[in-house]
């Protein structure tokens, strides 16, 4: 039943127009109304809450959806999407670092017993990897706060929000 409903792609519109039906009057298959080991119907709830649940969060996507197509080529949308990019990678290369130095320690202090020199190297790399890949988001971030500024000081431009020309 799940798989049915992570199938259906919803246009822009209603998503209960194709389904043709709400999702509180949903019955239960044959088999699941009725069990002994059941009497409450707390398995025949759980389904209709994981319906309900899927209902709501393919409703929200809907909506989601519209308000990209609206802003994706906005200078203030990709803006936005840069910074929680460059939050998430941080946070990343954060976790990924303080676990590595933990192990590091872990192994100096001969708690853990692996191959420490393969390990050591392959989280090397990694950390280098996710630093490099924040610090080329923080840089994207200082040059188009660099043309914001820019474009906010110039008097001339009398329309300073389609001026500012996002750097990809």
């Amino acid at each position: 039943m799940t798989d049915d409903f992570l199938k259906l792609k919803v246009k822009n519109g209603d998503a209960k127009i194709l389904v043709m039906k709400d999702g509180r009057r949903w019955k239960p298959p044959p088999g699941l109304d009725s069990h002994e080991r059941d009497p409450f119907s707390l398995r025949r709830r759980l389904f209709e809450l994981m319906k309900q649940a899927i209902y709501q969060a393919r409703n929200k996507m809907v909506i989601m959806q519209q308000i990209r197509e609206q802003y994706k080529y906005g200078s203030l949308y990709k803006m936005g999407f840069l910074m929680s990019k460059t939050d998430t990678a941080c946070r990343t290369f954060s976790k990924f670092a303080s676990r590595a130095f933990r192990g590091c320690v872990l192994g100096k202090q001969d708690v853990i017993y692996r191959h420490r020199v393969y390990e050591i190297l392959n989280s090397e790399e990694r950390v280098l990897n996710l630093w490099f890949t924040v610090e080329l988001l923080i840089d994207l971030i200082r040059k188009n706060d660099e043309n914001c500024k820019d474009i906010l000081d110039n008097e001339k431009i009398k329309d300073k929000k389609s001026g500012w020309k996002f750097v990809d």
